[in-house]
């Protein structure tokens, strides 16, 4: 559910118009410090998508949050980079239409609203020449039912199907789990077939 809610943020975000004025959409890259302040200036503007901190959970209602990082960088100086020079996108025109766009937002059956945006105040991003923006998207859901593990057959074979981007779509990936897989119309990068022995 989680992993399909982020995946349907990213989607939606690169099928909307304003993809077209980023030079980058994804989910947050795993980097920090430095080399995420160096990743954010290379690919700015852009927008990444990354989970919160912690998902509570009371009885069977889970709370989902997202934060949607919106970057900007402008060689006309900080007040460009917020605002936009008529040429370069800004950091206040990415925000709002991104949190326009996923305000109400249906990510992969979980209902998620804008219900924030925090300018970042960091030292190394703004020695970078960067404006950064995160929305804030909070929604909740049923946690999905548990397996019963009386009903599965002895694990025998481990099947690993990898893909990397640009990632082929949700209907794609269920043709490669079909027994047998599927691959008339598109094939993992990657695949890892281990047989048990007995």
């Amino acid at each position: 559910m989680l992993a399909e809610a982020e995946n349907a943020i990213v989607a939606a975000i690169k099928a909307a118009p304003i993809a077209q004025k980023l030079k980058q959409v994804d989910t947050l890259p795993d980097l920090d410090g430095d080399s995420l302040v160096s990743k954010f200036a290379t690919d700015a503007p852009a927008v990444y998508v990354a989970p919160a901190a912690i998902f509570a959970i009371k009885g069977a209602i889970v709370d989902v949050g997202f934060g949607i990082a919106c970057v900007a960088r402008n060689a006309g100086g900080q007040a460009a980079a917020r605002k936009g020079d008529g040429k370069m996108i800004g950091m206040y025109q990415i925000a709002e239409t991104i949190a326009a766009l996923l305000d109400g937002f249906k990510a992969a059956d979980v209902p998620l609203y804008a219900t924030g945006i925090s300018i970042m105040n960091d030292e190394k991003i703004y020695k970078a020449g960067l404006q950064v923006a995160v929305i804030t998207l909070q929604g909740q859901a049923k946690l999905p039912p548990s397996i019963d593990p009386a009903g599965l057959d002895d694990f025998v074979t481990f099947n690993a199907q990898y893909d990397i981007e640009p990632h082929e779509s949700a209907a794609e990936h269920a043709k490669w789990s079909q027994e047998p897989p599927d691959h008339s119309t598109s094939k993992p990068d990657l695949t890892d077939n281990i047989t048990l022995q007995e």
